[in-house]
């Protein structure tokens, strides 16, 4: 997407001709701005980044919401190390469980099959 796409209806295009003129290769802002135009282009972030002129967000609502959106994610990263280690605990009680179930069926065939077999020479 080049600044003449979709930003174009926010950046007169007379001014995106003239840019591209002078910097043919791009510079490292238009680079920045071509690249996060679909993020700063959705509805909910319009208000923070106005490109017109008009004042955003102040820095400190910005901070304030990126310091509440890492301890969101913080919050998140710890309810998924717990689950992870719930999943760990109930596998390995699973795999106990099911080791245990495997040998008192070996077990009890044992059991069964020796009075079998010893009732089976008798008969014979």
């Amino acid at each position: 997407m080049s600044m003449g796409g979709d930003i174009g209806r926010v950046i007169p295009a007379e001014t995106v001709r003239a840019t591209w003129a002078a910097n043919p290769s791009g510079t490292q802002a238009m680079w920045i701005r071509d690249r996060f135009a679909g993020v700063f282009g959705e509805e909910n972030l319009d208000g923070w980044f106005p490109a017109d002129g008009r004042r955003g967000l102040s820095p400190m609502v910005l901070v304030a919401q990126a310091g509440e959106q890492q301890q969101l994610l913080k919050l998140n990263q710890d309810q998924a190390e717990k689950i992870r280690q719930i999943l760990v605990s109930e596998t390995t009680s699973t795999i106990r469980t099911e080791r245990r179930r495997d040998l008192s069926f070996l077990l009890m065939g044992l059991a069964a099959s020796i009075p079998i077999g010893i009732l089976m020479n008798f008969i014979s």
